[in-house]
């Protein structure tokens, strides 16, 4: 993405590894499908106990955080829900408070 965009605008790239971050909570199993469920209406919440783990620096430009979350085996695999029950095809969302907001979906 940064090679596409870098006649547009100069990026620095900064990362942080946390591990064994805890989801606020527990996701659904789908005993159909055996497929753990997260619904929309939960997403905004999986950011919070991340947000305040992150390391973050003073800048005066604007920044772009792009957040991966693993699931643990035991909650695997896990998928997101739109609003009307059916699997998010990116499995992907934004935050309203961080940058976007399309429904949650990518």
């Amino acid at each position: 993405m940064i090679q596409k965009l870098k006649n547009f605008a100069e990026f620095s790239v900064r990362s942080q590894i946390l591990y064994y971050v805890k989801l606020n909570f527990r996701p659904k199993l789908n005993t159909e499908t055996n497929i753990y469920e997260v619904s929309y209406d939960q997403l905004p919440v999986v950011i919070n106990p991340v947000e305040s783990k992150l390391t973050s620096f003073v800048s005066q430009n604007p920044v772009l955080n792009f957040i991966v979350y693993v699931s643990p085996c035991s909650s695997n695999p896990m998928q997101i829900l739109n609003e009307d029950g059916s699997f998010i095809d990116s499995n992907g969302f934004f935050v309203p408070q961080w940058g976007g907001n399309n429904k949650y979906q990518l």
